[in-house]
């Protein structure tokens, strides 16, 4: 059983699971998560496929490809409650 952590604040909270404080490995968990609701399957293989590229790069290239996954999959959606 994994246990989970307590917060007393909600700032607190917020800090922990800032995409920021990620490991890279749970950057990564959460950009797959995120490409596998995408309603465009191009989009999210070409998401997946530059994960792929930056795999032992720097933590803040995970975060900047995290924020662009983010930004996309909300543009998708907008554009599905549109039509």
């Amino acid at each position: 059983m994994k246990l989970s952590p307590i917060y007393y604040t909600s700032e607190e909270r917020s800090r922990k699971e800032s995409i920021e404080n990620q490991t890279k490995a749970e950057i990564e968990k959460r950009i797959l998560a995120l490409t596998d609701t995408m309603p465009s399957a191009e989009s999210a293989r070409l998401f997946r496929e530059s994960m792929q590229a930056i795999k032992i790069k720097k933590k803040e290239k995970y975060i900047k490809l995290f924020y662009d996954v983010v930004a996309s999959l909300t543009e998708q959606l907008a554009d599905t409650v549109v039509e």
